[in-house]
Formats: structure tokens, C-alpha cells, sequence
């Protein structure tokens, strides 16, 4: 950890609030310490930025913004905090159902959590373009970054620290000990790929309509969720359309392995019980299943016509290629 990561965990703790919620794991108001360089604030109302002043206690709805070699730290309570870090734009919001639950959504930059082992997984949720993370403890880096077709955002946890990442089609359950992830989606959310940075873990292809599917339900597997088992450099691509007739959402995945290698593809139509096509690479199989693309946009077919259905065809050229 650099010194200056040490240095403004260390701040925390003389951070004493006034008028705290006995029920809630957060003060009402959220303050800005340490701020540096250029940053600015827009309160709820407001219809412009101004300079952040240290040490000010700001109300849940405020807009923060960092400008160029500037950072601050939002300080939620004597035990938890968020580091912005150059370039950062977020807004800090109440739940609208529920204030003592907070909304962090990240709309460019990095963002790094400082949250107590001890608080409500729904404590805290950050939102992006890409996906939520939630279940949030300890230190967690996240940084989110505008490409020319779509955004890319890329999960981080220390020692000690746990993420829950939650998207469309996909859950990433648990993501902790140093692990990471690199999510890349395209604007139109036609194509997610999903890159193992570190680490042992599964991603959940859901095929429900629940988006916060549980991983059990009445002590038995969620037979909407597919677990994927991923190393590090594996990857998890997800291709979306709409079927020509009805409108279904037809989805795709295709899962690679640490080298590179296709190990698995399946198609689904969201909400349906069962899947469509579904194919699993032999060991033998593997160099010519290298990189296959996606299935065509409507391609679902039979499960007993899955070898030959899985095999994917290549997405339309100039929509999202470049980025991926």
C-alpha cells in the first residue's frame, strides 16, 4: 500500500460526527476531507459545480467531481470512506426506498472503498454503466473508463476485502483476496466480455429474468444460474439480440480458458427454463474451437441439435469489434 493510501486511512479515525443514526451504518450527512487540486461539488437543487470545502458535511444527493491531478476522500462514517482519485465524476445518493442505504454512481474514474467488515451488504452499492458492485468490505478499487464503442470497468480487491459484482446476465458472486476483474461492455450492451485479472472464481450466467437472482432457492442451486469456472487470463464473452419474431432476448456465451482456448458455449432465451444449445469443447477439439465467435443473433435451436448449433458465427462487423 503507497503512503499516501496510508496516510488518508489513517485520517479516519479522529473523524468524529455529530447526530449519528443509532440504526444506520452511515452518518446522515457524508463529509470531504483531504481534498487536493481541483474539485468541485453540486448540491441537491444546485444547477452548477462549486469548490468542495474541507471538512463540510454534504447531503446524500451531492454530485463530486475531481478535476486533473486532484483527489478527495468521502468520509461516510468514523470507520468508512471513499478515495476519489484525478478524473473521478460520482454522485453519492440515498436509496430513495430505503436512506439509510447509499448509491455511489461512478461515472468516470477511479474509486477506491475503506468500509468496515461489519456493515449490510446493501449498505452500499456502486453503480456504473457496466454493472454494481455490492457486498462491499475492506479495500476495493474500481475504475471505470470510457471507450470508443462502450466502458470498461475493472474491479480490485485487496487482502482482506470482498465485492459482489452483479450485471446484466451475469454474477460474479464473490471476488476477494486480491482478486480482479475487467468487465468491457458495449454501449448498446450487444456484447460483455469479462476477463479473469487474478484469481479462482466462478461467474453466474443468469438466464433468468431476476437480476438479483439468488444462488439458492430453498436450499437447492438456482437453476437459473450457469457457474462458469474462470482462472486468471480465462474470459467470459456474452452476446445479446433480440429474436426477429416476438422480440425475445436471445443471449449467447462462449467461455475461454487461461490459453486462450474455447471451452464451452450455450444460448438461452431469457426467462425460458431450459437451455437452447449448449456445446463443451473436447480436449481435442480445442484448437480449431480457439476464439470461436458468437452464435447468430436468433440462432436457438433444440437441445438435441446443441453440437452444431453452439458453433458461433462472427458478430457483424463495425459495431462492436474494436473494442473487443
Amino acid at each position: 500500500m503507497n503512503k499516501q493510501c496510508v496516510r488518508w486511512l489513517s485520517g479516519l479515525v479522529p473523524l468524529v460526527f455529530a447526530g449519528s443514526l443509532a440504526a444506520a451504518p452511515f452518518e446522515p450527512l457524508f463529509r470531504v476531507v483531504s481534498p487536493k487540486g481541483p474539485c468541485q461539488a453540486r448540491i441537491p437543487g444546485a444547477t452548477s459545480f462549486a469548490p468542495v470545502q474541507k471538512g463540510k458535511a454534504y447531503p446524500y444527493g451531492t454530485a463530486i467531481r475531481c478535476g486533473e491531478k486532484a483527489s478527495a476522500v468521502l468520509v461516510l462514517s468514523t470507520e468508512d470512506a471513499l478515495q476519489l482519485e484525478a478524473g473521478t465524476a460520482v454522485e453519492l445518493a440515498a436509496h430513495p426506498d430505503d436512506p439509510s442505504r447509499k448509491i455511489l454512481r461512478l461515472q468516470s474514474g477511479q474509486v477506491r472503498t475503506r468500509l468496515s467488515s461489519g456493515i449490510p451488504e446493501e449498505a452500499l452499492v456502486i453503480e456504473t454503466p457496466v454493472a454494481g458492485c455490492r457486498a462491499l468490505a475492506g479495500t476495493v478499487k474500481l475504475r471505470l473508463a470510457a471507450k470508443a464503442d462502450g466502458f470498461e470497468l475493472t474491479v480490485q480487491t485487496e487482502p482482506s476485502s470482498t465485492a459482489r459484482i452483479v450485471g446484466p446476465q451475469f454474477i460474479v458472486p464473490v471476488l476477494k483476496n486480491g482478486f480482479g476483474i475487467r468487465i468491457l461492455t458495449a454501449r448498446d450492451n450487444s456484447l460483455t466480455r469479462l476477463e479473469n485479472l487474478l484469481g479462482d472464481y466462478d461467474i453466474l450466467i443468469n438466464k433468468g429474468t431476476e437480476e438479483h437472482a439468488p444462488e439458492m432457492v430453498d436450499g437447492v442451486p438456482n437453476e437459473d444460474l450457469l457457474a462458469v469456472k474462470t482462472s486468471t487470463r480465462a474470459a467470459v464473452k456474452i452476446w445479446r439480440a433480440h429474436a426477429p419474431v416476438g422480440g425475445r432476448l436471445i443471449v449467447s456465451v462462449l467461455a475461454i480458458d487461461s490459453s486462450g482456448k474455447s471451452r464451452e458455449t450455450f444460448a438461452f432465451a431469457v426467462g425460458q427454463p431450459s437451455i437452447a444449445s449448449r456445446a463443451v469443447f473436447e480436449e481435442a477439439e480445442e484448437a480449431a474451437a480457439t476464439n470461436a465467435p458468437a452464435p447468430a443473433a436468433g440462432a436457438v435451436t433444440p437441445a438435441a441439435e446443441a453440437p452444431a448449433a453452439a458453433v458461433p458465427a462472427a458478430p457483424e462487423a463495425g459495431t462492436v469489434n474494436d473494442l473487443f
